[in-house]
């Protein structure tokens, strides 16, 4: 019997790649060895459908079957589906960072996967849709059947549909040097080494003093989010979309950047924008924008985040000056004063 850290002879020394998904190593891995379907390998390993997450039990088993060291497959790993957290490169992540549905919402840059031949993690997060090396959108539709990409089919670089799409193939959108390189910091505050230098830098921009890199990409997501709001959120300065508004993960991430990079008159603009959308008085809507916000920077630990609530405490105070500014207190006196008028009639 062959030692663990030897590989069968059949997997033919298949070794995961740190930057690509465990989908994806599935994939690779059924077809060098060519002896089942990818789908079928995962059922076997009991992987049902391929999900985005998966018990760290089926990790263990693929790391037996492939004959590969475990160590080798859990920076592929995004934690257990139970958790509350996501696992990415070492970085703890909301649970909502991925798309999580089964087998579906695939998202890859065609020319890197003509280059690579394996599907990379980042293109699984939600908040990731562009390719800064080739400064393109990336696609989720195959042009050949029109449908979302999702795991299915023997090959990643192909569709799976009957229309055979090569994914290879499709002719990306264009996007900005600014959305570029704003997913750029993102992917380097995440441990991606081809952008370290861009992650460092946005690392150190004053709102992310002390701030660990998982808290600072929320950060830049959540406020990205409040950035291109074209009406009130349903939850102001949420991780999630919760279906606001369709705007494209690259364009939010450039205008949080761009906030955080003209610290500290960049962040209370956005602030502003988002309350200019409330149709309640300036206290109630100030109080609306700003309390999520106080309320995410006081779970950051290690004292980071003071920028940003100082900040936060600034801004309040510049909206009190503003005309129609009535405070909580005042609003709470006037209410008791009203209960009294009624209670002598």
């Amino acid at each position: 019997m062959p030692a663990q850290d030897e590989p069968r002879p059949h997997s033919l020394g298949l070794e995961p790649s740190p930057d690509e998904s465990l989908q994806s190593y599935v994939f690779r891995l059924a077809r060098r060895r060519r002896t089942e379907p990818p789908h079928a390998l995962a059922i076997r390993l009991g992987w049902a459908r391929l999900a985005t997450r998966v018990r760290r039990d089926v990790v263990e088993r693929l790391a037996r079957e492939a004959q590969v060291p475990l160590k080798s497959l859990l920076p592929l790993w995004r934690g257990d589906p139970d958790n509350s957290h996501v696992l990415f490169w070492n970085r703890r992540l909301p649970v909502s960072a991925l798309d999580w549905r089964s087998g579906a919402g695939r998202k890859v840059c065609p020319e890197c996967l003509a280059e690579f031949g394996r599907h990379l993690a980042v293109w699984d997060l939600s908040f990731v849709s562009a390719c800064p090396i080739h400064r393109a959108a990336l696609v989720d539709t195959c042009l050949a059947c029109k449908l979302p990409l999702s795991w299915k089919g023997d090959d990643v670089a192909w569709c799976g549909c009957a229309a055979g799409g090569d994914l290879r193939r499709i002719r990306a959108a264009p996007v900005t040097l600014e959305q570029a390189h704003a997913t750029a910091c993102v992917q380097g505050m995440l441990g991606d080494p081809r952008f370290a230098s861009e992650g460092a830098e946005a690392l150190a921009r004053p709102p992310f003093q002390n701030m660990t890199p998982g808290r600072a990409v929320e950060f830049l997501v959540r406020l990205g989010l409040d950035a291109v709001a074209t009406r009130p959120r349903r939850q102001p300065f949420a991780f999630e979309r919760l279906g606001d508004y369709d705007v494209p993960p690259h364009e939010s991430l450039a205008r949080a950047l761009a906030a955080v990079g003209n610290w500290p008159t960049g962040f209370p603009a956005v602030l502003d924008h988002l309350r200019r959308h409330h149709v309640t008085d300036v206290g109630e809507a100030t109080r609306r924008v700003t309390t999520p916000v106080v309320r995410w920077v006081t779970h950051v630990s290690g004292g980071g985040g003071k920028e940003i609530r100082r900040a936060v405490a600034e801004y309040r105070r510049a909206t009190r000056a503003l005309p129609g500014y009535v405070s909580w207190h005042d609003k709470r006196k006037a209410r008791a004063a009203a209960i009294r008028s009624d209670g002598e009639e």
